[in-house]
């Protein structure tokens, strides 16, 4: 998914350049310590737990030449599955991302977020974690071709949208960390990543309000 096909107002007339696989969870503690000041449950939310949550699933999608990063936590409630999303970028792209999802930043120095209010409506969570379970997100796929490739230095993936995977338990115990590969993979890796990819899709149309 391009940054670009979606209509986001971000600029982009850099060149295409390349970073490191190991780059794709910087920043992400950040966002996630960010999204925790910001969050505020909405009167719409699907759910609104008073027991604690099964498991926390965490997914960060970055576009590092625009310095956006995207930020979806689906929570597996007692009840049912509730879930927010969180934008953040620096200032070259601060009223970008308040176009494309209606909200308005907060922030300091180079650094804005704002928590998206999915104007036009929230996505279904519960049917989003059931794909997510579908794929297989307790136990991502091994690759062969894969983990041949891992902690291999200077191998690099195409700037574009890496996304990056943290599941917790209760207690906030990391349970799978994984991320989007980087060079090539077999067919049921490649299943499993683009069935990722189609979840981040599905709520980020969910969540944009520009036309």
């Amino acid at each position: 998914m391009d940054v670009a096909d979606q209509g986001i107002g971000i600029h982009r007339d850099q060149p295409r350049r390349l970073h490191r696989a190991a780059g794709r969870f910087a920043g992400l503690a950040a966002l996630i310590a960010i999204a925790a000041l910001l969050w505020v449950p909405s009167a719409n939310s699907q759910s609104a737990p008073s027991q604690p949550p099964r498991r926390v699933l965490e997914l960060q999608q970055s576009f590092a030449l625009e310095a956006v990063d995207l930020l979806i936590t689906i929570t597996d409630g007692p009840i049912r599955a509730s879930g927010k999303m969180l934008a953040q970028s620096g200032t070259a792209n601060r009223r970008g991302i308040e176009k494309q999802y209606g909200c308005k930043t907060a922030g300091t120095g180079n650094t804005w977020a704002c928590e998206v209010p999915f104007l036009r409506g929230e996505p279904n969570w519960a049917a989003l974690l059931r794909r997510l379970d579908s794929l297989g997100v307790m136990n991502p796929p091994s690759d062969p071709l894969r983990m041949s490739q891992a902690g291999r230095p200077g191998y690099l993936c195409l700037d574009g949208t890496p996304w990056a995977l943290i599941v917790k338990d209760v207690a906030g115990e990391v349970l799978v960390e994984d991320r989007q590969s980087c060079g090539p993979i077999g067919p049921v890796r490649a299943r499993f990543e683009a069935g990722i990819e189609a979840v981040l899709h599905s709520v980020d149309t969910r969540a944009s309000f520009a036309p």
